[in-house]
């Protein structure tokens, strides 16, 4: 079986390409090895001896073969030994994005022609905001047009990043599950805002103390609500401990972007941070924040006091 995913959406492609693993690891239980190869590094002979090697336990074999048109030397040696791809015991998946000189890459027209194929283009429209509604319907969130409509304005259609400010927005309006156009969410579209509290959480878990209150400082000397801001942080350290939960059960670093849905930039960044925390400190630090985040909603506490006294305390345990 040929299947063959491209396109500039890469966050649909790797989508589908998670959903044909999970249904053929369903499909023949236990009895399949998955191995995955970017053509950015690995080399023909390497692929061709993944795609030649029978397994002694009949296992079925589903290989992922990304990137081989950015590497024409790679391309070009699948393409002249094209009858390894279409042997029926092996499933294979290459995964594309744009290519570059499309119209020089004979191995692209030939899986156009002979693999199950699926171009993911960039939504826009109505399909995009159709997209961006089904994202808040996870959290049990149903904004109004007008919000959906401002989002899509401010964003775009980067779904990795709008898949970010969902989740933040969402976080920030639960437990009301109400979101509308009278209310102020300027501050969750703007990237450098985001990148911004991304430093702060990267200096608290540095350990970073003195770093890490300059940064609260700063958020709260330019007016950035204080709810926004611990909802941000929360968010970033629901990231961290999701990712260092994989991490612990043994998932690979190349299959955690995956399995995340975000961004393999945002995971990179995650998984340098992640790796300074022990899951037990991860998990106290989200308990902190979200009870911090409980209370700051319902008005119980000073809110720049509680925001300074979570960064003292979290950071001050590194």
């Amino acid at each position: 079986m040929l299947f063959f995913l491209f396109g500039p959406d890469t966050l649909r492609s790797r989508a589908k390409l998670s959903q044909i693993q999970e249904e053929y690891k369903k499909r023949h239980g236990g009895n399949i090895s998955i191995s995955e190869w970017d053509c950015a590094h690995a080399t023909f002979a390497q692929i061709q001896e993944s795609l030649r090697t029978i397994s002694i336990f009949r296992e079925k074999k589903l290989i992922v073969i990304s990137f081989a048109c950015e590497n024409p030397e790679v391309a070009g040696m699948l393409y002249e030994n094209r009858k390894l791809l279409e042997n029926e015991e092996n499933i294979i998946v290459f995964f594309e994005e744009e290519v570059q000189n499309a119209s020089k890459c004979q191995l692209l027209k030939f899986l156009k022609t002979k693999a199950k194929t699926q171009e993911f283009p960039l939504l826009t429209g109505t399909p995009l905001r159709q997209w961006i509604a089904r994202e808040f319907e996870k959290y049990g969130v149903k904004p109004e047009a007008l919000v959906i409509q401002r989002i899509e304005q401010e964003i775009g259609n980067d779904l990795w990043k709008l898949t970010q400010v969902v989740q933040a927005i969402a976080t920030y309006v639960l437990p009301s599950k109400t979101l509308s156009a009278k209310q102020d969410l300027s501050f969750f579209v703007k990237s450098e805002i985001s990148a911004d509290i991304f430093l702060t959480v990267e200096a608290i878990a540095s350990g970073n103390q003195q770093h890490a209150l300059k940064s609260l400082y700063a958020h709260l000397k330019k007016g950035d609500s204080p709810l926004y801001i611990a909802s941000m942080i929360m968010y970033e350290f629901r990231v961290l401990l999701e990712i260092k939960e994989m991490l612990e059960k043994g998932v690979l670093p190349s299959q955690v972007a995956k399995k995340a849905h975000l961004h393999p930039y945002v995971i990179q960044k995650s998984m340098r941070i992640a790796e300074r925390f022990t899951y037990e400190e991860l998990k106290e630090a989200y308990r902190r924040i979200f009870q911090l985040d409980v209370s700051l909603k319902t008005g119980k506490v000073d809110p720049a006091f509680a925001l300074y006294d979570f960064v003292l305390k979290t950071a001050g345990a590194k």
